[in-house]
């Protein structure tokens, strides 16, 4: 990650991002490229078309990622201007320390270098099937991060040079999806689209308090209305329908790297789901939480307060049966989730 080289446009032309990042001799780089929008681009208020009325600022303090997936924010239409300057990541591959980026005649386009963004996508050159949601986070503040998460033919569950792009973990980003450790900033997944895919999200808190979780656009098969778009809390136990409502959640500074999931359907283990099964039970008795399993092993429990902070993490239980007591607990509310050994969960809030 401390490959990043800032580079530039060295033509009087726009340039094709597309073929710029698809030239063979250019596969030593991500296929992504990063451009500072410089302040005041995005700091209109945005009237969010899909809710109509839930009104909120863009954070102009943070870079526009562009790949084969589309760009985030959207907008730029991935024609870079002449002379303008962008980040690109080597990659690793080589295990050499220098290398060459290579520009030529067949990059450049006419037109197009007037506008350094739009508000709209449709010139791009290349235009894969592509299937997207757009979801912003607002701070407190009233800043908000933004996330791509998005289906295309050519892409892969695994990290694709063209569809996937880590975030700059020197900027203010504060909603990303996960790649196994890898933090993005857009990530494409597979097609054909499967309805019980799920994919990790994490945060970044910079500040104590109430924070929200919106779709900012979608496209593709999530425009469909029989299509929804759910977030699963993993301390609250919620799933909650994007479509339906912005999601809301109070959170304390820190980063959470696997407090949410995006999914398309509201079964959290689909056949093997045991929510609602009696074989897992927490029990609250006076100031004693109580799991009980008739048949896996109990494997972790853990213990969250309501603004998310960790308070108890109890792994390699081992037993069919665990006890807790909350006597040293301020007085409060809590989420306690129960995992077994054969993967099935229950969360349950309790009062003590």
């Amino acid at each position: 990650d401390d490959n990043y080289n800032l580079i530039g446009n060295p033509y009087p032309s726009a340039i094709s991002a597309n073929s710029f990042l698809g030239d063979s001799r250019n596969h030593n780089i991500l296929g992504s490229v990063y451009l500072w929008p410089h302040g005041g681009v995005y700091n209109l208020l945005n009237s969010d078309p899909f809710y109509q009325d839930f009104v909120y600022n863009y954070d102009s303090d943070d870079y526009i990622t562009y790949n084969y997936m589309g760009s985030l924010p959207a907008g730029f239409n991935g024609y870079i201007a002449a002379g303008q300057a962008f980040f690109v990541l080597m990659t690793d591959t080589s295990g050499n320390l220098n290398e060459n980026l290579f520009f030529d005649n067949t990059m450049r386009v006419s037109g197009n270098n007037n506008q350094f963004l739009r508000t709209t996508d449709n010139n791009e050159q290349v235009t894969p099937e592509r299937h997207r949601i757009y979801l912003d986070m607002v701070l407190p503040n009233g800043k908000t991060s933004s996330t791509l998460v998005g289906y295309a033919a050519e892409a892969t569950y695994d990290m694709d040079r063209m569809f996937d792009s880590p975030i700059i973990e020197t900027s203010t980003h504060n909603l990303y999806s996960k790649i196994g450790e890898e933090n993005m900033v857009i990530q494409g997944r597979s097609l054909p689209f499967d309805n019980e895919d799920t994919v990790p999200l994490g945060v970044l808190i910079p500040l104590e308090g109430i924070y929200t979780i919106a779709i900012s656009s979608i496209d593709g098969l999530f425009s469909n209305d029989e299509q929804n778009i759910f977030i699963e809390d993993l301390v609250t136990g919620m799933i909650h329908n994007l479509k339906n409502a912005p999601y809301m959640f109070s959170a304390n500074i820190g980063r959470y790297d696997n407090r949410f999931i995006l999914r398309y359907n509201d079964s959290t283990l689909g056949s093997t789901d045991v929510l609602n099964n009696s074989d897992l039970n927490i029990i609250k008795h006076n100031t004693t939480v109580k799991v009980i399993s008739e048949n896996s092993l109990i494997d972790t429990i853990i213990i969250y307060d309501a603004i998310g902070r960790l308070i108890l993490d109890v792994n390699n239980v081992n037993a069919n049966e665990y006890s807790i007591t909350l006597e040293q607990l301020n007085q409060g509310t809590f989420i306690v989730k129960a995992t077994l050994q054969n993967g099935q969960q229950k969360t349950k809030k309790v009062i003590h």
